[in-house]
């Protein structure tokens, strides 16, 4: 929590603070950047220097969360000059934002630890594509902790992202289904207070602000000290945390985003790990790092950086998989290089498995992870890159502790980034200098061999107009390296890495001919026009539930149907929650028919403030009756995930209702998620052919302890494994293997000494 959060909590309340306790909270106001709050009881303390104890009353002003400076390096600032309410169209604390931020993250972390993620990579698998965002319409690179939110350390096939009135001003067009993802920025706040006076005045438009200054003239004593108003709205200025939803250029039609123009951060092949296959780009960023550079040696089985000696070591590039595996891991190394002292000087002193330590690495991985990016490298797991997992799972746990955690890391990374690159006034890189001189020599040396293979020729007719090669453009002779001269951008906007120096051959993919079905009948075809009428899409469901349900279509004709039963006392309901959450999370609107507790109980409550995040709240809306049918058909046609609770309730409200007609074949594209209730002898409440009309089907076990309970499947028309080999623990909200689990052996003890104070990766 944080400290003004625990600050505004005080307020009001009947209790004895103790002076200890508000030094307590002085200092970790310091520590979180909340200096005006720190000054102000700073000012209480020193105001009562006899008192031992306090109380803040109610007409306490509450204190506002600001962004920390630090923070400030790696955000946006954008203006809300017509917007005065604080996140999307309600109040959410900066504590829910770092909340999200940081919930989303671990989500990614626990996906990275899945086989479906730890694997070896290639270029067939991967393809193309982009690992840098940008903003479509300002041109902007998106900076620190935005870069992991608006990527899943995967290639994107479009890199930029508009907001949805962005969309529609450039007559663009969002596609049915598509997901919007938080963008985290600042705006800034202009509030004047004053005790003496009792002027309260606040806005985010500077003009409104300036105008209620003028207003209260005569009660704001600054006018009277000589300051103008503009003086004092910059001497009242607060920088507050907000976040709105963009969505990627994949999901948008209408708008031609010129991607053939674009390279920047651009990807496609990985290399064998061989000299010759050295990475022009990745090269010049370490080349242009800044003086005093580390030390840096080569050979052994070892990759670290050591800060008392301010040396990296790397085994040499043959060592490697791949070129991309290497500097990967240099640009690691090059990351903790950074917290130097006479670089950046951050705290390095840290030892293994602390939390200081973990901080310390967790920089290193999102500066690699930025520098990686910029050189045209993925950022992936595989099983020869260990130390992506190991760091990040090494901060996990500080995650979960620390919602702030995440963004002070993220901010570090991109000072050491910035740090590296060392941008120029015009914003480009050092390092665009040797690509540059490297571009126009290659470029000459070219245009020399071309001349001198000409004139070695004899001519004996010339080359009619309508046959003669052209030329390439200057922009088209520097995309060969990877620099590409956009006529209506500057070069920094083209960088992408250079060719590959090998040929891959893509296999051609001949699509069979569609038979014409023999029938004239509109609702009948061939069945390979049929599957492959409208592309497959599914839903994304967040953490481990969507693990545990591996896919959920979001068809084109019909809907899902995921039922879940099991006697009482199994958790069908917590169940119903996590899975709730699951959904929500990533923006899936979600109504949820609470027929077994009604949503204004504190037991409903409780649940809401247990299972549901407050971005997944943001996506849930509920209703506890259902009058008849039509009402429930006119509920259910504005929301994509429907949760009944249960369907034994929602007859004895709306009457007959079959679930196979009536929801499932109804509605289109939808998910349907209903619990079951079983009779004492464990039979289904209702039949059991009424739950055998779902895709998905689960059943809930209970065990002698809560702690035990899980779920598995029945039926599962999406798995992608064996039903047998997975099962959801209802308690922890996490997924296992039971066979895996039955054959374990003892893990082997881990050792923690160490010799040096070493930031190792191999």
């Amino acid at each position: 929590m944080g400290v003004v959060k625990k600050f505004n909590g005080l307020i009001g309340r009947r209790k004895d603070i103790k002076r200890e306790e508000i030094k307590t909270l002085i200092n970790a106001a310091v520590e979180q950047e909340q200096f005006k709050l720190a000054a102000r009881l700073t000012n209480v303390l020193e105001s009562n220097p006899d008192d031992t104890v306090f109380r803040f009353r109610k007409n306490t002003i509450p204190a506002i969360d600001t962004v920390p400076e630090s923070f400030l390096k790696c955000l946006d600032c954008e203006q809300d000059s017509d917007n005065e309410s604080i996140g999307l169209g309600k109040a959410v604390s900066p504590d829910e934002i770092y909340q999200m931020i940081t919930d989303r993250m671990i989500e990614k972390i626990r996906e990275a630890n899945t086989p479906r993620y730890v694997q070896k990579w290639d270029a067939k698998v991967y393809g193309k594509g982009y690992l840098l965002p940008f903003n479509f319409v300002s041109k902007k690179m998106y900076r620190g902790i935005n870069r992991y939110l608006l990527t899943d350390f995967e290639p994107l096939k479009n890199p930029f992202y508009l907001t949805f009135k962005q969309i529609e001003e450039l007559g663009g067009k969002l596609k049915k289904g598509s997901i919007g993802i938080p963008v985290v920025y600042f705006t800034e706040l202009y509030k004047y207070y004053n005790p003496t006076t009792k002027v309260d005045i606040g806005s985010y438009n500077l003009k409104k602000f300036i105008a209620l200054l003028e207003e209260n003239r005569s009660n704001i004593p600054e006018f009277k000290a000589g300051l103008s108003p503009q003086q004092i709205a910059n001497n009242n200025k607060l920088p507050i945390l907000k976040y709105y939803k963009v969505f990627n250029g994949k999901d948008v039609e209408g708008i031609d985003f010129d991607l053939d123009n674009f390279k920047h951060g651009y990807i496609e092949n990985e290399l064998p790990a061989t000299e010759e296959h050295k990475m022009p780009i990745a090269e010049a960023i370490i080349k242009a790092y800044p003086s005093p550079q580390p030390k840096l040696g080569f050979g052994g089985g070892r990759a670290y950086y050591s800060p008392t000696s301010d040396r990296i070591q790397m085994p040499h590039i043959v060592d490697f998989e791949t070129s991309q595996d290497y500097y990967r891991t240099l640009f690691h190394e090059y990351g903790h290089s950074t917290g130097y002292n006479k670089r950046l000087d951050r705290d390095l002193t840290g030892r293994k498995g602390s939390k200081k330590y973990a901080f310390e690495e967790l920089i290193a991985e999102f500066t690699a992870t930025f520098l990686s990016a910029e050189a045209g490298i993925l950022w992936h797991t595989n099983t020869n890159h260990p130390a992506y997992l190991k760091s990040w799972n090494t901060a996990l746990t500080h995650l979960q502790d620390d919602n702030r955690f995440l963004m002070r890391a993220a901010t570090k990374a991109q000072a050491a980034a910035d740090y590296v690159l060392e941008y120029n006034k015009s914003g480009e890189p050092k390092y665009f200098n040797d690509l540059k001189k490297i571009a126009k020599e290659k470029e000459a040396k070219e245009k020399k061999e071309k001349a001198a293979k000409a004139k070695s020729k004899k001519v004996l007719k010339p080359t009619p107009a309508t046959t003669r090669k052209k030329q390439p453009s200057k922009s088209e002779q520097l995309n060969l390296f990877g620099l590409n001269g956009n006529k209506k951008r500057s070069v920094l906007n083209g960088i992408a890495p250079a060719e590959p120096q090998q040929l891959i051959t893509v296999p051609q993919v001949i699509q069979p001919s569609v038979v014409q079905p023999s029938t004239k009948n509109p609702r009948v075809l061939n069945i390979g026009a049929a599957a492959n009428e409208v592309p497959a899409e599914f839903y994304t469901v967040d953490g481990e539930a969507g693990k545990f349900l591996q896919a959920v279509e979001r068809k084109p004709e019909h809907s899902v149907v995921i039922t879940m039963d099991g006697e009482q006392g199994a958790g069908k309901t917590t169940t119903l929650y996590k899975f709730m959450n699951a959904f929500a999370t990533p923006g899936n609107r979600c109504l949820f028919i609470s027929g077994e507790e009604h949503p204004a109980s504190s037991l409903a409550k409780e649940k809401v403030d247990k299972y549901l995040t407050p971005t997944a709240q943001s996506n849930i809306d509920t209703v506890a009756d259902v009058k008849d049918t039509q009402d429930l058909y006119s509920l259910v046609k504005d929301y994509e995930v429907i949760f009944i609770d249960s369907w034994q309730k929602l007859v004895r409200m709306v009457g007959t209702i079959h679930l196979d007609e009536d929801l499932r074949k109804k509605f289109n594209g939808k998910v349907f998620v209903i619990i079951f209730q079983q009779t004492t002898t464990g039979r289904t409440k209702g039949g059991a052919e009424v739950v055998f009309d779902g895709d998905i089907i689960i059943k809930m076990v209970k065990e002698p302890r809560f702690a035990d309970n899980y779920a598995y499947f029945d039926k599962n028309r999406y798995t992608k494994v064996p039903i047998e080999t997975i099962r959801y623990n209802i308690a922890t909200g996490t997924i296992y293997n039971p066979i895996a689990t039955e054959n374990e052996g003892e893990a082997e003890p881990v050792a923690t000494d160490i010799e040096e104070l070493n930031f190792e990766v191999i």
